[in-house]
């Protein structure tokens, strides 16, 4: 005689936890009702299950899809990962950009630009600490007034006085700044930092327009020699990043730079507005 009963049986479920950007799988148990069959054979009972199981998979960083096992359907639900879950650790990457110089406000010169490496290292899911090194160009001018004369002074002419000028620095640039992401939509994030950059001057081409003895005249000055200026500016940015998979981003970042202090042979303080486009990669 057979007999028919339905009990619960206790099933070993896989499922994910997401933690920053890697994804854990933990056992979850399950108590389900699965039909059983009980079948009388010499006062012994044999216990057949009509088993169900779940299997997930997760694809890319940001979206994948569960995929469920019932017998020979399979159910497939898609899986989204917020990108504030990221992984810590370093990253590198890559970044050309435009500027704009300005010296005590007065007009702009004509755009420069900056090249360089960018390397970080994640602290926690929105805070980074960043660095790097840029290879740029800064075209600014000024009123003669704003241009210190301490160091090109004694090349001139006691009476000769600078009505104003047209320069140019070919420079190396060295920020340190912290970053901080502030909100999160999908693969999309907004961020802000702020720093400071350290230069290395290598090279300076300057245009005056002078005046002695009540005669104008039109004077170049190059400069080849090296300066070095620690913490010359004080950086602020409010950026875009969008994220491609989880391992590598894309970054659109307008900044400001505030000079603390002067530079080149007029000691002039450069304040520097531009964009920046980048890439970082979290290596494997």
């Amino acid at each position: 005689m057979q007999n028919h009963q339905r009990i619960k049986k206790s099933l070993l479920i896989k499922k994910p936890r997401f933690n920053n950007d890697t994804i854990e799988m933990i056992n979850e148990i399950r108590n389900t009702d699965v039909g059983l069959f009980a079948n009388d054979v010499s006062n012994e009972k044999t216990l057949t299950s009509i088993d169900q199981y779940d299997t997930t998979k997760i694809v890319n960083g940001f979206s994948g899809f569960e995929e469920r096992e019932r017998g020979a359907s399979k159910e497939k639900v898609e899986i989204k990962v917020n990108p504030e879950q990221n992984q810590h650790g370093f990253y590198f990457g890559g970044a050309i950009g435009i500027s704009f110089n300005s010296v005590k406000y007065q007009s702009f010169g004509k755009p420069g630009f900056d090249i360089g490496v960018i390397a970080g290292y994640k602290t926690s899911k929105k805070v980074s600490l960043e660095s790097g090194l840029f290879f740029g160009k800064k075209y600014y001018f000024t009123d003669g007034k704003y241009f210190g004369m301490d160091k090109v002074g004694p090349s001139m002419p006691p009476e000769m006085k600078i009505i104003s000028l047209k320069g140019s620095s070919t420079l190396f640039e060295i920020p340190v700044k912290f970053k901080y992401d502030i909100l999160f939509k999908g693969r999309s994030a907004m961020f802000a930092s702020a720093g400071v950059s350290s230069y290395l001057l290598t090279n300076e081409k300057n245009k005056y327009i002078t005046s002695l003895n009540g005669t104008t005249e039109n004077v170049t000055g190059s400069y080849k020699n090296s300066s070095r200026y620690f913490a010359a500016a004080i950086d602020f940015s409010l950026g875009y990043e969008y994220r491609l998979s989880n391992d590598n981003s894309m970054r659109i970042e307008p900044y400001l730079q505030v000079p603390l202090k002067g530079i080149g042979m007029g000691t002039l303080p450069v304040m520097s507005a531009g964009l920046q486009v980048g890439f970082t990669v979290f290596p494997h």
